[in-house]
Formats: C-alpha cells, structure tokens, sequence
C-alpha cells in the first residue's frame, strides 16, 4: 500500500511505519498527519474485523483504504459505501 501511496502527489510517505497488522502512522496528506487502515477487498467485500480499526477509523484523521491484490488499491470514503450499500439512514 505504502508504495502506491508513494506515487500520489498529496501523501508523503517518508515516515511511515506500521501501528498494527492493519494500520499503517506517520503519512502526511497534503502536509496533515494521517493514519490508513488498509483491509482486502477480495470476493467484492470488505471485512471490518480488528475493533482497532474501527477505534482508528473513529478519527478524524484517517481513511480506509481497500486492496484486491489485483487492481489499483482504492480510497473507500463514506460517501462510495453509502452509494454502493443503498444506505440513507444511519442512527447516532
């Protein structure tokens, strides 16, 4: 994941390293500390499996980034997974 990020003009990658199995600290996104949780996209589905990835995902500052093994890993915002789930009401 880390060298795909490498070739995006708007993450800078030099301090990376690894939080957890899942988790990846020290990117910067347009000069803003991130944190990437990075989860397979095999079978057309994505597994939320780790509750640390939930906890990381709770921030402000992180994304959820999917992979396949095959195509171009993907940013999965909130906005693709209510588009493709066909949600139009989330309880708070």
């Amino acid at each position: 994941m880390v060298k795909h990020l490498e070739t995006l003009e708007k993450y800078d990658c030099s301090d990376w390293e690894e939080l957890a199995p899942t988790v990846i600290g020290g990117i910067k996104k347009e000069g803003r500390s991130i944190h990437i949780v990075i989860r397979p996209s095999d079978n057309g589905q994505v597994i939320i499996y780790y509750g640390y990835e939930k906890d990381v995902l709770d921030t402000a500052d992180a994304e959820l980034w999917i992979d396949n093994g095959k195509d171009t890993p993907n940013h999965l915002t909130l906005g693709k997974i209510l588009k493709k789930t066909g949600i139009n009401k989330i309880p708070v």
